[in-house]
């Protein structure tokens, strides 16, 4: 009878223990039986998205796209960053977190000619991109721009702009010959350093400001008539033609 006492007390010790061996002997199990052994992470960088979930679904593991970002010349969807890095060991089915790249937006560039300096530095900011600009000597007025790269309204890829801005010009110059020179090869000029013009036919006593080919045989004012920067010139030739 005693010894029939000492047994059952003895149970009644140890019973609350045995959650603990159970779970004990099942965890011993797992890793024994059903474990599967660790393999080496592939390297994913400089893949296309949709190529690199092939790969890891043969391999059994996750991806997972943590972020993006724009890069400039990359193919948007190219894996640029992953963790765990590649050549480490991991465990079927564990994620492997990417970064990818993605298509930058398409940003135009603004109209900067005809615009001061002051200007065309807000319109930079507001649509976050670089202006570098140049001072030169030139016809327009002291801090206007008069020619930008690229051209207005053209794509910014590398969000940046090329400004000149004009330093002023005050030395005075000689107006030069345009005589036997093609009109159509001297009208650039004209322009360029805003210089307005009036075309005359030789058999025309009016003149006429639409564009006509010949060879100018006279002009006013005459070739190396003094010019004053920043002053309105007008110029008045005559063609043969």
């Amino acid at each position: 009878m005693k010894i029939f006492i000492y047994f059952t007390h003895f149970i009644k010790k140890i019973l609350w223990t045995l959650p603990f061996f159970a779970f004990l002997t099942g965890y011993i199990f797992l890793q024994f039986f059903i474990q599967q052994d660790p393999i080496t992470c592939p390297n994913f960088i400089g893949k296309d998205i949709l190529p690199a979930h092939h790969i890891a679904s043969r391999l059994k593991i996750n991806l997972q796209i943590i972020g993006e970002k724009e890069v400039c010349d990359v193919q948007a969807g190219t894996i640029i960053q992953q963790k765990p890095a590649p050549g480490t060991s991991i465990k079927p089915h564990q994620s492997i977190f990417i970064v990818i790249t993605k298509a930058p937006e398409i940003i135009k560039a603004p109209y900067c000619i005809g615009k001061d300096y002051e200007t065309i530095e807000a319109l930079a900011d507001q649509q976050k991109i670089k202006n570098r600009s140049y001072f030169l000597p030139h016809s327009q007025p002291k801090g206007v721009c008069f020619a930008q790269i690229p051209n207005p309204q053209e794509n910014l890829e590398s969000k940046k702009i090329y400004t000149y801005i004009s330093s002023g010009k005050t030395d005075p110059y000689l107006l030069p010959d345009f005589t036997n020179n093609n009109i159509d090869d001297i009208i650039p000029f004209l322009e360029q350093n805003y210089i307005t013009y009036t075309i005359v036919h030789k058999s025309e006593k009016n003149g006429s400001f639409r564009k006509k080919n010949g060879k100018i045989i006279n002009q006013k004012p005459l070739p190396g008539s003094l010019i004053i920067p920043q002053e309105k010139i007008h110029i008045q030739l005559q063609i043969d033609a």
